[in-house]
Formats: structure tokens, C-alpha cells, sequence
């Protein structure tokens, strides 16, 4: 396709391809819809293409089309069509040996199968970096280290017993496998168990500080300023949001979706529901530390922690107004 994502005027080839095992019935359906729009002013007008019939929407080369071939029904802009039907008779897809091995780990009996070609998104990726915008955003030499080596990816859903699952495969090239994704991007698992048996819903990420210890050496290399702003937080604050903090944090970090009757999220929605954070840590006495002094700062600022405890364990509870909003 000669799609230009930055180019508003442009759009991307569409093509839906449907298995047919009756192609008389196919092309009586082509027949019926034919003169269907034409009851409508609507006219589809027939072009052959490799011995294809298509039935073309407007000029050949800008409009839809539709077509019957080779036992599957071709719908989309009439170049997509036009590749579908010299797909069938060359390379396709099915060929392309990144997508064979990440569909290969799939489950079998999968509802449904999707996949990512990472050479495009890396092209608008770079796109992107040519822009007088890029230099502004701070980020954009370590998202670009974090695609360094991905290939493409690919998903499915599929219906077992116990609900729907969906899985997903990425693939890198060989030796290129960032430390985030293959580490700190895993949890241990650790979540479920702290959970209530009726959870609405949760997701469990890898630690903090592993993400940060994987990502600190480029953001860093890329980005001087960020530890400057960190070094100011620190003398605000007391402690390093970093090395007093997030460094401590290297457990497995969760969000839950709870049941809850109050709560500042069942007050703003209305709907019984609250939810909790997690993020685990080998050293909880440093933590307590840096968190009693953020505890300090924010009663200067006007914002006291009331103090409870709940099974054993101390918790701050702060409030706006009378109103707990987080503990």
C-alpha cells in the first residue's frame, strides 16, 4: 500500500477475505447484491483481473470491489482485492516466516488469530523522530531502544472451559531481547493471593525496580536532565524518589478492580467499586522511613495522614475535606 499514516488525505488498503465452500451460492449472493444497489443508484461495475470477475464500486484503481475466487470472498479496496487474489497463487502471508513462528506457539482451536508486522510501525516510528516535535519529548531515545529488535507480534483468543483466553507471542531477533520485556516486565505471581475471592478484575506487572534498573542507563544517557529533576524532588522531599523509593520496590507490582461501597471511585461513579494497588519489597523498613518524611512534607502543605492500624498493620489514611481519598 502507498498509505502515508502523517498524510491525512491518504488511506490505508482494507481487505476481508471469507472462506466460501459454495462458490455457485457465492456468485449468486455477488448477483443478488448487484442488483440490489442498483435499486439504490448505487451501480458496481463488473472488471476482470487474473480471470476474476470483480464488481467494482467506482474507477478501478480508487474504488471497493468485491470478487469470489479460489474458494474465498474478497472484499475491500480494489488493490487490496487485486493482492488477495495474487496472494492466492504466491507469497502470502502464510509464507512469511516470522508470522508462521509466532502463530506456531499459539494455542490451537483459537477463535481468533491477529498479528503485528513490526517493520511498518518501526517506519512510522522513524517517521516520527524526523519531526520538529520529536526533540521536545523526553522519551523518544528509549522508546526507540525498546523497539530495537522486535520483529512483529502475534495474538489469539480462544474459548476454554474456564472463560475466554487470550495469549500473546512477541517476537525479537535473536540476541536483542531487551532486559525490560524478559525480566521486568514478568510478575511472580505473587497478586492473586492478597486478593479477595470475589475480584472484579486485576493485572500484575513486574517489579519497579526492575523496570527502572533496566531503563535508567538509556533515559539517563539520553535525557541528563531527568536525574537534575530527580536530585530537586530529593531536596523537596527529604529522600530520592528513586533510590530511597522506587529501588525498594522490587516485588511484583498489581492493580485490582474491588467490590466497595465506599471509596472516592464508588462516590465519583456511583458504582460499588474501589480499587488497590500492590508493589512488593524485600526491605520495607527503608520504605516506612521515606514514607514517614513524605508524610512530614505533606502536613506542611496542609495534608495530615491520619494514622490507623488494620490487622497488625499501620496504615495513612488522607483525606480532603473529611473525605478519605487513598490509604
Amino acid at each position: 500500500s502507498d498509505w502515508d499514516p502523517s498524510d491525512y488525505a491518504s488511506t490505508p488498503d482494507a481487505l476481508i477475505a471469507v472462506e466460501v465452500r459454495n462458490e455457485g451460492k457465492a456468485a449468486e449472493f455477488l448477483q443478488t447484491l448487484q442488483g440490489s444497489l442498483a435499486r439504490e443508484g448505487v451501480v458496481l461495475i463488473p472488471t476482470g483481473y487474473q480471470n476474476v470477475e470483480l464488481l467494482t464500486w467506482t474507477e478501478e484503481d480508487t474504488g471497493l470491489a468485491i470478487a469470489v475466487s479460489d474458494g474465498m470472498l474478497l472484499a475491500g479496496t480494489n488493490r487490496a482485492v487485486q493482492r488477495g487474489i495474487d496472494a492466492q497463487s504466491g507469497r502470502s502471508l502464510a509464507d512469511n516466516p516470522d508470522f508462521a513462528e509466532a502463530t506456531d506457539s499459539l494455542p490451537d482451536g483459537r477463535l481468533f488469530t491477529g498479528w503485528i508486522d513490526a517493520a511498518f510501525y518501526q517506519g512510522i516510528y522513524e517517521d516520527i523522530l524526523t519531526t520538529g516535535l520529536a526533540p521536545a519529548a523526553p522519551d523518544v531515545d528509549l522508546a526507540q531502544d525498546m523497539m530495537d529488535g522486535w520483529k512483529g507480534a502475534a495474538f489469539a483468543m480462544t474459548v476454554t472451559e474456564a472463560g475466554i483466553a487470550i495469549d500473546g507471542t512477541v517476537l525479537f531477533e535473536e540476541g536483542q531481547e531487551p532486559d525490560w520485556y524478559t525480566t521486568a516486565l514478568l510478575g511472580t505471581g505473587s497478586v492473586p493471593a492478597l486478593l479477595p475471592s470475589d475480584t472484579l478484575a486485576f493485572v500484575e506487572y513486574g517489579s519497579p525496580a526492575g523496570i527502572w534498573s533496566s531503563t535508567a542507563t538509556a533515559l539517563m544517557g539520553t535525557q541528563p536532565s531527568y536525574e537534575e529533576e530527580l536530585d530537586e524532588f530529593e531536596q523537596q522531599l527529604g529522600f530520592h524518589p528513586i533510590d530511597d523509593f522506587v529501588a525498594y520496590l522490587d516485588g511484583s507490582m498489581g492493580i485490582a478492580l474491588l467490590q466497595s461501597q465506599k471509596g472516592l471511585l464508588a462516590a465519583e461513579t456511583g458504582y460499588p467499586i474501589g480499587l488497590v494497588g500492590f508493589a512488593g519489597t524485600s526491605s520495607p523498613d527503608p520504605l516506612r522511613s521515606s514514607l514517614a518524611q513524605l508524610n512530614t512534607v505533606l502536613a506542611d502543605e496542609g495534608i495530615a495522614a491520619r494514622t490507623t492500624n488494620v490487622a497488625g498493620n499501620e496504615f495513612y489514611v488522607y483525606e480532603d475535606a473529611g473525605e478519605e481519598v487513598v490509604a
